[in-house]
């Protein structure tokens, strides 16, 4: 049979792949292939996810519960932290906001066999990453401000003279 890197996803292969005697129906054959694409975007994910602490040295992944309709790094301003502008879209009736984040974090230097680790953040949800961690026992990225906009914020920028400015 066919070898795979992830044993837990060949058993889960396996067990898809197995039916009865009967020859398949178009239903069959369909769900088939929804399987099968769903296993090789899950094999293609748990690939990434054991490659990507090789090739960049942190990185960090937030849910966020809202659409992201512009996302801008905020300019460097010395002994602030890093900061980022999301331009959130609201459903239905809800009016969008504007949520400056600040990172609140440091590079992690330690290495372990499972070097990622996950943060659960009260306005963002969850946030899992690799290469860094809170300072203070935080977690690496925190709400600063958030805005509630009349419109979309669709096009976020800092203004070149006064980085305080969006």
């Amino acid at each position: 049979g066919n070898q795979c890197a992830y044993p837990r996803a060949g058993f889960l292969w396996s067990l898809t792949m197995t039916g009865g005697t009967s020859p398949p129906s178009e239903d069959d054959n369909l769900a088939l292939e929804v399987r099968r694409s769903a296993f090789e975007d899950l094999e293609e994910k748990l690939v990434w996810r054991k490659n990507a602490p090789l090739l960049y040295d942190l990185f960090a992944l937030c849910d966020l519960e809202q659409t992201a309709q512009s996302v801008s790094w905020l300019p460097d301003v010395e002994d602030e932290p890093t900061k980022l502008a999301v331009g959130l879209r609201q459903k239905g009736s809800q009016k969008s906001k504007l949520r400056v984040l600040e990172l609140t974090c440091l590079v992690d230097n330690e290495s372990s066999e499972e070097p990622w680790k996950t943060w659960s953040i009260d306005d963002l949800g969850a946030v899992s990453g690799f290469g860094l961690k809170g300072m203070k026992d935080q977690a690496p990225l925190r709400t600063a401000v958030e805005f509630k906009m009349p419109s979309d914020a669709n096009r976020i920028a800092a203004c070149p003279t006064q980085a305080s400015l969006l």
